[in-house]
C-alpha cells in the first residue's frame, strides 16, 4: 500500500466517521469512562480523547487502529517498514484532519450535547418542583 492509497483509506475512514456523527444523538451509548484503548490511540494526537463523548471517540479510535493493521498486512515480505513507522505515519496523516475532526466535535456533537443536558435539567428540575 503506497502513501495515495494510505491517505484514500483514510479519507474513506473519516468520511464515514463524519456521516455516522449525523446520526448520533446524545448521551449515545456505552461507559462515560474512556476505554483502555483510546487514550493510547493514534487519534490523542489530533483530538482531546476525554473531552468527547466516548462512544464517538472509540469508533474514531477502533477504525484508525483497523487501518492501520490493515496497512502493516498489505507491507510486502520482509516488511521494509516496522509497525511504529507505519503507525507515526498514519497517525502525522490524521495529525492533518485535526482541525476538521475537531471542528465536527464543536459544530455537531457540542450543540447536541448542550441541547441534551438543558433538556435533562429542566426534566430534573421540574420533577424536584412536583415533589416540593
Amino acid at each position: 500500500m503506497n502513501r495515495s492509497d494510505i491517505d484514500d483509506l483514510l479519507g474513506s475512514l473519516l468520511s464515514g466517521w463524519y456521516e455516522s456523527i449525523a446520526d448520533w444523538v446524545p448521551p449515545g451509548r456505552g461507559s462515560a469512562q474512556l476505554c483502555v484503548s483510546c487514550p493510547s490511540s493514534i487519534l490523542v494526537q489530533a483530538v482531546d480523547v476525554s473531552e468527547w463523548p466516548h462512544d464517538l471517540v472509540h469508533q474514531l479510535a477502533e477504525s484508525l487502529e483497523s487501518a492501520l493493521l490493515q496497512i502493516v498486512d498489505s507491507l510486502p515480505e520482509p516488511p521494509t517498514l516496522s509497525y511504529r513507522h507505519v503507525e507515526a505515519y498514519l497517525a502525522s496523516r490524521v495529525l492533518r484532519h485535526a482541525a476538521d475532526l475537531q471542528d465536527v466535535f464543536r459544530e455537531c456533537v457540542e450543540p447536541r450535547l448542550d441541547a441534551w443536558a438543558t433538556a435533562e435539567l429542566q426534566r430534573v428540575f421540574a420533577k424536584a418542583g412536583r415533589h416540593s
